[in-house]
């Protein structure tokens, strides 16, 4: 009976151990050294890419991923008008805090365009369909 119990116990030890590991950071602006809101943090696996898991920073750019199996993971962070910020072959043996991760905008500027359209010649109402040269749309 004691053997039986000291082996569950040191199963669940080294179960807990296994998915012990966490990781966690603060993702932030690269000028405005302010956090970055609401962007997503992906954990994929190094061997074949494959997403582990992954999660949306909160309102102070915080995130924290738990229950991770030890392994070599990819961590890749990206949010709307900054590049993705990928980092790569992370061994996961332990919890690891990455700090602050600090994202570059990525501002691109566009050529100008010009929207043309032409009037209808008629308007179009319920009982009926009025033709009026120089419509002006009113």
């Amino acid at each position: 009976m004691f053997k039986k119990i000291l082996l569950t116990l040191l199963f669940f030890t080294i179960t807990n151990q296994i998915y012990a590991q966490s990781i966690k950071g603060k993702v932030v602006d690269s000028l405005a050294k302010a956090a970055i809101e609401y962007s997503s943090v992906g954990i994929y696996t190094s061997s074949d890419g494959k997403l582990v898991s992954g999660m949306v920073t909160d309102a102070n750019g915080m995130f924290s991923i738990n229950n991770l199996k030890a392994n070599k993971y990819n961590v890749k962070i990206d949010f709307i008008g900054y590049q993705t910020k990928l980092i790569k072959n992370i061994d996961f043996n332990k919890s690891i805090d990455l700090g602050s991760i600090l994202l570059i905008g990525s501002a691109q500027l566009l050529n100008e365009i010009t929207v043309t359209g032409e009037t209808p010649n008629s308007i179009n109402k319920i009982d009926k369909q009025i033709y009026v040269r120089g419509f002006r749309g009113q």
